[in-house]
C-alpha cells in the first residue's frame, strides 16, 4: 500500500518504491480500463486505439494521421489501420487538407461522436458504480483530491 510501504524510517518518501507501486497500480487500472473500453456499451467492436482516436478527434478537432500517431504515441501504420477501419464504419471522415492537398485530415462524424459518447457513458457508469460500491465518502473525496496530481504526472511522463 502506498503511503505505508513507501515511507522510510526517517519519514522521507522512498521515491523508487513509490514509482514502482504507482507503475503497478496504473498497470492494473490500465488493463482493466482497456477491457472496459473494448467491451462496454452497445458497440464493442472498436479497439482501444480506435476509441482513443475518436476521443482525440472529438476533443481536439480534425487532425492529420501524423499528428494522431504522435499524440497517441503509436506508429503511422497503426494509426492508418485504425483510421481505415473507422472510416469504413462511418465513424470518421477523411479529406484533403484545404491548405495542403497532399495532406489528409481526419474528422469525427456524428456517428463516431455517438459511438464514443455511448461508450463513455457506459464506462463512466461502471466507474461510478465501483466507486460507490468499494469506497466510502472520505476515500472518494481523497481520490478526487489527487486527480490534479495524477493529471500532472501523466502530462510529465
Amino acid at each position: 500500500m502506498i503511503g505505508v510501504s513507501s515511507m522510510e524510517q526517517d519519514g522521507d518518501l522512498d521515491l523508487s518504491l513509490t514509482a514502482r507501486e504507482l507503475r503497478m497500480a496504473f498497470g492494473r487500472i490500465s488493463r482493466r480500463m482497456r477491457r472496459l473500453y473494448t467491451t462496454a456499451g452497445p458497440s464493442s467492436d472498436s479497439s482501444f486505439l480506435q476509441l482513443a482516436v475518436l476521443w482525440r478527434l472529438d476533443r481536439d478537432g480534425p487532425a492529420s494521421s501524423a499528428a494522431l500517431a504522435g499524440t497517441e504515441r503509436v506508429t503511422p501504420q497503426a494509426i492508418g489501420s485504425a483510421l481505415t477501419d473507422l472510416q469504413q464504419r462511418g465513424l470518421v471522415r477523411r479529406a484533403a487538407d484545404p491548405a495542403d492537398a497532399r495532406r489528409i485530415i481526419t474528422e469525427i462524424t456524428a456517428a463516431g461522436r455517438s459511438t464514443l459518447h455511448s461508450r463513455e457513458h457506459a464506462i463512466t457508469d461502471e466507474m461510478r458504480r465501483t466507486l460507490e460500491r468499494s469506497f466510502g465518502p472520505e476515500e472518494r473525496a481523497r481520490l478526487a483530491a489527487v486527480l490534479p496530481l495524477l493529471e500532472r504526472l501523466a502530462d510529465d511522463l
